[in-house]
């Protein structure tokens, strides 16, 4: 137990000042990168707007975090993995902008889950949401009482809209959303 301890703590504590000067380093160059990259890139870079948006960030952070505390990763090889990520980004949001076809299979779509007053069951089990957290997104949106919602969409970044008022929603509004048409009752979409 003594060797453990003469052994595990001081390293896992203090590993020596060329280890911090490299944590350090590494730290401003990706800070730097960073903003760099995502400025050339544009707000879309730290957006949620879609599934791809939300993977480009997830890596950013994990390239950052592993190439700022491990001595396996170097700031070069860092450099290039965000380059390369943020190109990807690039190419998937550019075929998505030229392409509606292409978008549709990479971005998750908006769906209905409450429409006119009623819950829309069998959509709440497929996009694996519940009664409970519709109603969260409506008391959040400050309505008081479900017969105030024309619909609650889940949309493609995973956020709940509630469309407060009665009467018809915008078709414009509603053409991306999937079961904009609500099923007929007791029938699946």
């Amino acid at each position: 137990m003594d060797e453990l301890l003469q052994n595990f703590v001081p390293k896992a504590l203090f590993k020596g000042w060329p280890v911090l000067f490299r944590v350090a380093v590494s730290s401003v160059g990706l800070y730097v990168l960073t903003l760099c990259l995502f400025r050339l890139q544009g707000t879309r870079t730290t957006s949620k707007m879609n599934n791809f948006d939300w993977i480009v960030t997830i890596a950013s952070g994990s390239i950052f975090g592993s190439a700022v505390v491990s001595d396996a990763v170097t700031l070069s090889q860092a450099f290039v993995a965000f380059i390369v990520l943020m190109a990807c980004q690039w190419v998937v949001t550019k075929l998505s902008a030229l392409y509606p076809k292409f978008y549709d299979l990479v971005a998750a779509s908006p769906a209905l889950l409450f429409h006119e007053g009623k819950f829309l069951d069998d959509r709440l089990v497929q996009e694996r949401v519940t009664r409970d957290e519709v109603l969260s997104a409506v008391r959040s949106a400050g309505v008081k009482d479900l017969s105030e919602v024309s619909a609650v969409v889940l949309e493609a970044d995973g956020t709940l809209t509630v469309l407060s008022g009665r009467g018809n929603d915008s078709p414009e509004l509603m053409r991306p959303v999937k079961y904009a048409e609500p099923a007929p009752e007791g029938g699946n979409p």
